[in-house]
């Protein structure tokens, strides 16, 4: 057994990284009122000190400055001590020797830097030997340990000082942010994570190619980290017309196999800062997270894998993640298949679905929700010979569709003039959508409405006379607003 003092790193507790003259000079400038150790005492705690009797101290002189009273009189500090019972936990009679033979010291943020760093120090190997309890002792979670562990922050950089203010005013961000720029009109932005989930097959590899890698492309290089094997994805490459492209950059899961998700974001996210791309594509998130049916269900593994993109957004780089949707689809927010933390974590969600109805198996229809004003939430494409062709919204193009059935079956002259019912025939157009377009039809004059709208004397509807476009086309009513 080793003793208790002992670590796995073979240190005793008394050999740890310290520096008893920092701490002894620091405290004696406090003591000395010595100029800046008001504002050095506001970025050191007491545990940053090594030596009980520094902790102490300190503790109790930090009280004293929130309390507004004097920190550079002995007896003042004395009181302080002994009302909290801690003039011996403190040194006694020591506390006034910590400013003899000091000077008033001018570089007291140096002293407060070696302090810090030698807590760093101290923490660092402390978590190191925990870390090292952990993975001994784990018994069938030791990807999930390492993970952790890998993922892991400790403080500060060595060298660097602690921000003197985490919080930023309203105002403070107007002047150091930026509205967000798209690197991919009209949904990938600069920053942001975009989730973009669809069906198994259902031509979102061909999207992100076709209409979204391409356009990044003119804005700078494209890291894009594909589940598919390079004989298939080369295929994809082609059709988008993306062979020999030099600043796009694949990186196959094969190539990655065994690595954790953290590392393999890491990987990414270098590759990004070398080659400066504007954009990270990872299909699909699931494969290169390693997450598994029950896991992938899990909020928690789900938030653990969204961390490290949310990250390398951070750094303005759009990030575009691509998700499998569950069997039983659902609304935007929940369509991906695990858990609603994915959707939660990115800034955007898209979903790419075949439009219900008997439409052309080509037709596409992407739904949006996102935190950024002004995205459009639905545009329906047309897959034609590997590109994604815009149609409009799906409101529209069912107008086109009605009016188009509409119009064909009108006739030339009031005495053959059909009801809306007889126009539709045996088309699929919604009525109420049919509705719409025939009072805009006739608007528009392309279309003549007769009849009073009751029962025994309908609407009915024929074609103007191509002469008398001028005419006045409402028959039976007394006023043109009648029909809207």
């Amino acid at each position: 057994m080793q003793a208790a003092s002992e670590k796995r790193s073979g240190l005793p507790e008394q050999s740890l990284p310290h520096s008893k003259d920092a701490e002894v000079a620091f405290l004696g400038a406090i003591l000395l009122d010595s100029v800046g150790t008001s504002e050095e005492m506001e970025h050191l705690e007491w545990v940053d000190f090594f030596l009980p009797f520094h902790q102490v101290i300190f503790r109790a002189l930090k009280r004293l400055k929130a309390d507004g009273k004097p920190t550079n009189d002995l007896v003042v500090l004395y009181d302080a001590l002994q009302a909290a019972n801690e003039f011996e936990a403190a040194g006694g009679t020591y506390v006034a020797t910590l400013p003899d033979g000091l000077p008033k010291i001018a570089n007291i943020s140096h002293y407060a830097e070696i302090i810090k760093i030698k807590a760093l120090a101290r923490k660092c190997i402390r978590q190191f030997d925990a870390n090292i309890e952990r993975l001994i002792g784990a018994n069938g979670n030791l990807a999930e340990v390492l993970r952790e562990i890998d993922s892991a922050h400790i403080g500060m950089g060595f060298g660097q000082k602690e921000p003197r203010n985490l919080f930023r005013t309203a105002v403070d961000l107007a002047k150091e942010s930026s509205l967000a720029e798209f690197v991919v009109k009209p949904y990938v932005l600069a920053g942001a994570v975009t989730e973009l989930v669809a069906k198994i097959k259902a031509g979102k590899t061909t999207y992100i190619l076709a209409e979204i890698v391409r356009v990044a492309l003119e804005k700078g290089a494209v890291i894009y980290l594909t589940e598919q094997p390079a004989t298939s994805f080369r295929v994809a490459l082609e059709r988008a017309d993306l062979l020999g492209q030099e600043n796009f950059l694949v990186l196959p899961f094969n190539a990655v196999i065994g690595k954790e998700w953290s590392a393999i974001a890491k990987i990414a996210l270098e590759k990004c800062k070398q080659v400066g791309a504007v954009l990270l594509v990872i299909d699909t998130l699931s494969q290169f997270c390693g997450l598994d049916a029950d896991s992938e269900n899990d909020s928690g593994s789900a938030t653990a894998s969204m961390k490290p993109l949310q990250e390398i957004a951070s750094q303005g780089i759009a990030v575009l993640t691509v998700r499998h949707e569950r069997k039983s689809g659902g609304e935007i927010g929940d369509a991906g298949r695990g858990s609603s933390a994915f959707g939660g974590a990115a800034d955007t969600l898209l979903t790419l679905r075949r439009p219900q109805g008997n439409r052309r198996p080509t037709i596409r229809k992407i739904e949006c929700v996102s935190r950024f004003d002004g995205l459009p939430a639905e545009a329906i494409y047309e897959l034609i010979e590997g590109r994604y062709h815009y149609l409009g919204t799906e409101d529209g193009i069912s107008e086109r569709e009605a009016e188009a059935v509409i119009l064909a079956s009108a006739p030339e002259c009031e005495e053959k003039a059909k009801t809306l019912d007889d126009l539709l025939g045996g088309s699929e157009v919604a009525r109420a959508t049919a509705q719409r377009v025939v009072k805009r039809l006739a608007v528009e004059h392309k279309l003549t409405q007769t009849g009073k709208g009751k029962k025994g004397n309908p609407f009915r509807y024929f074609l103007p006379e191509k002469d008398s476009a001028q005419n006045i086309h409402i028959y039976g009513q007394k006023e043109f607003d009648g029909i809207l």
